[in-house]
Order: structure tokens, then sequence, then C-alpha cells
């Protein structure tokens, strides 16, 4: 039995998954690192490498091991934590969901890397006085055509992709128990009347998931800014990642504790 808030309200825990769920995932998992290897290979040999073999393969291998570390920490954390699953929950996370995230690394970080029938992205200053602009979806290919850059770009990408991905499965996380909090205090009929009157917690939450999208798109678009030199347009590149990643975790600790409050004293 887990709960939130000072006792009043209880959230039950069940099983994640059964054993014949838990093996079909592990023979998915077991199966998609040899494929994600084949589309490594296909892509490689059909299009032209934005980075030589060595990068290639060097970049994948980075991904895969960093994703990977993801993939376990959210598993063990779905399995052990939030869905207790048994004295061999962390297994979800060594066996299953970190070989299917690296196998997912794999299979996009080589597609990316490669293009087909096309000239690889120029994001010289000649580029017709291209720029990304914020928030633009266009900017993730500018991690992956920095040629040797790209030892540094890639990982960053990827670091701020799990700073995404974590913080919007944290805010619907937060979501579901508030729904679920309302629904069993309040029953049905309530539910959205009780949600509007929490917008201040809703406005919150959402704040680290966009601050992370626009983070990680800011890069780019500083990086492409020609009016300065490199060296400064590094220093804005690191002073707002820095800046954004501290205002999401005050905004990520004061949705948490709202939450905590609104269940506990919501009339």
């Amino acid at each position: 039995m887990g709960g939130l808030g000072n006792g009043r309200f209880c959230l039950t825990t069940t099983p994640l998954m059964s054993d014949w769920l838990f093996l079909s995932l592990l023979l998915l998992a077991v199966l998609s690192l040899p494929a994600a290897v084949a589309c490594a290979v296909f892509f490689y040999r059909r299009g032209t490498a934005y980075v030589g073999w060595f990068g290639y393969n060097l970049l994948l291998l980075i991904s895969a091991v960093l994703v990977y570390l993801l993939g376990l920490s959210v598993g063990i954390d779905l399995a052990c934590v939030r869905y207790p699953s048994g004295n061999l929950c962390g297994l979800f996370g060594f066996l299953v969901s970190g070989p299917l995230a690296s196998s997912l690394a794999i299979v996009l970080g080589s597609r990316l890397m490669t293009v087909a029938d096309r000239e690889p992205y120029n994001l010289s200053p000649m580029a017709d006085g291209e720029q990304f602009s914020l928030g633009s979806l266009r900017a993730v290919q500018w991690y992956f055509s920095q040629n040797v850059g790209n030892l540094l770009t890639v990982p960053l990408f990827l670091f701020l992709t799990a700073l995404f991905g974590l913080s919007l499965w944290g805010t619907l996380v937060q979501l579901g128990l508030l729904i679920a909090a309302f629904g069993a205090l309040y029953g049905g009929v309530g539910i959205v009347t009780r949600l509007a009157l929490t917008g201040l917690w809703g406005l919150v939450a959402v704040g680290p998931p966009v601050i992370y999208f626009l983070l990680l798109t800011y890069p780019a678009v500083a990086w492409t800014d020609w009016s300065l030199p490199w060296l400064g347009r590094l220093r804005n590149i690191l002073f707002v990642l820095l800046m954004g990643w501290l205002t999401a975790q005050v905004l990520h600790t004061l949705s948490v504790r709202l939450l905590g409050w609104i269940i506990d004293h919501h009339p």
C-alpha cells in the first residue's frame, strides 16, 4: 500500500505485470538488440554517414550505453517503486527496459546519422543564412550533422531528450495521482470541476517539460546565430542550459509540494 498526503488518502499499488507479459517483453528485448544492429549496418551501407565508420560506431555505442542506463533507471523505478512486482523487480530494468531503450537508440541514431540520396545538411554561415527557431523540430538534425562535433552534440541531445522524457512522465504521473485522488474522495462527477480549481498546479507542473523541450532546440538556435563568435555562442548555450535546468528543478519541486497540499487540504 502506498500513499500520498497526510494519510487521509492512499493510492493502492498493484503488480506491474504478469509472468507471461514479463517473458514476452524479455523475448522482445533479446530480439531487439540483433535487429537494431542489423538496422545500423543497413543504414550505413545504404546511405552516407555524416561521420566515418569509426565515429559512426563510437557514437552508436555511446548512445546505446547512455540510453541503456536511462532505460534501466526507468524500469527499476516502475517495477520496484511505483508498481512493486516482487523481489526480482530489478530484473525488469536490466533485462527488459534497458535493452529495449538501447535498441531504440541504435535504430534512431543510425537513421539520423545517415542520409540516402541527398547531401548532408549544411549548417555553415553560407547556407543561405538559414537559422533555426526556438521549438523547431528541425533543430534536432543539427545535433547529428556536426561531423567530429557529433561526439559532443549527440550525447548532449540524448541527455536533453532524457530530461524532457522524464519530466513529461513525471507530470503525467502527478496528473494521474491527482485524478485518482479526486475520484476517490469526491466520486467521478466532480473530477473536472476539482481539476479546474487546481489551475495553479497545472501551470507549475507543465513548466519542466516545456522548459526541457525548448532547451532541446536552443543549442541549434544559439549556434546558428552567426552574429556572435563561437566562444560567445558556446557561453550562451551553457548559461541557458544551466539556468533552464535550475528553473525546471524548482518548478518540479513546487508542483510536487502543491500536489501533496491539494490532496491533503482540498475541501
